[in-house]
């Protein structure tokens, strides 16, 4: 695809690390959106398998796509940071979504979010749902542990819905994940910043987890929690929809993605 640049109006941010085998799903997951009015910022975190090879075939294919590629791993650095950020410091849309290099997002992904902002001035934040793929034995756990509504299940994925904001439930049966979000890039203006590198609560909400996933850092919940204190309850908007395609460590991803538009 070649397309003549315009101005964005909704920035995404996509930090990758030695993703080879699955980074091609996501580009593409955004490359074929309903709407088009999108740039792709990569943040490349200094990957040392086939990545950069990948990100740079698509930049080549498609002008919406942009590059940062950082010397030293985030992570392994003396002093850690959120890689997301350096993507942010370019961003130029009124919008700005998140996507992780490993999940993919529904067709409709961009436009439906996008929407919600556009005809709503007063959310700041819209959230969605998200189709869950686990192994076999990590979704009957599970199935029978998660407080949250459910709203679909099927043979390896299923799907909660986060409808109620509680917030002694914040961390808990509340969890705004990266990948579900859209918010105003003004926001930034008035919470103090870009991304946090952790949530503070991190260790407490990793032990109601089950200490499952030690590598999430949970700031995507601390974002959303700064919001929702600055701005209130009335900011955030759940938009109950599926758009989501989000795969947990072990999970079949030799499928073909499923798109429901009923749900």
């Amino acid at each position: 695809m070649n397309l003549m640049w315009n101005k964005p109006k909704v920035s995404v941010i996509m930090p990758v690390y030695n993703r080879e085998e699955v980074l091609s799903c996501a580009i593409e997951s955004v490359l074929n959106q309903d709407y088009a009015k999108f740039e792709l910022i990569i943040v490349d975190d200094c990957s040392t398998d086939g990545t950069p090879e990948i990100i740079s075939k698509y930049e080549k294919l498609d002008k919406r796509i942009r590059t940062v590629r950082n010397e030293m791993n985030s992570r392994l650095a003396p002093q850690e940071w959120e890689p997301r950020n350096d993507g942010l410091k370019l961003a130029q849309g009124e919008y700005v979504a998140y996507l992780d290099s490993d999940n993919e997002w529904w067709p409709s992904f961009i436009g439906d979010m996008s929407k919600v902002l556009e005809m709503n001035p007063e959310i700041q934040l819209v959230h969605c749902n998200s189709l869950n793929f686990y192994p076999p034995q990590v979704l009957q756990r599970v199935m029978a542990s998660d407080q949250r509504k459910l709203v679909y299940c099927g043979n390896d994925c299923a799907c909660f819905s986060c409808e109620e904001l509680i917030e002694s439930e914040f961390g808990a049966a509340v969890y705004i994940d990266t990948n579900e979000m859209m918010h105003r890039a003004s926001v930034f203006r008035e919470i103090g910043g870009y991304w946090n590198t952790f949530h503070p609560r991190r260790k407490e909400i990793q032990a109601y987890q089950g200490n499952r996933y030690l590598y999430r850092r949970h700031n995507d919940q601390d974002l959303f929690e700064r919001i929702y204190y600055r701005y209130s309850r009335q900011s955030i908007y759940h938009l109950n929809k599926m758009l989501v395609n989000y795969y947990y460590p072990g999970s079949n991803r030799t499928r073909q993605p499923q798109w429901f538009e009923h749900i």
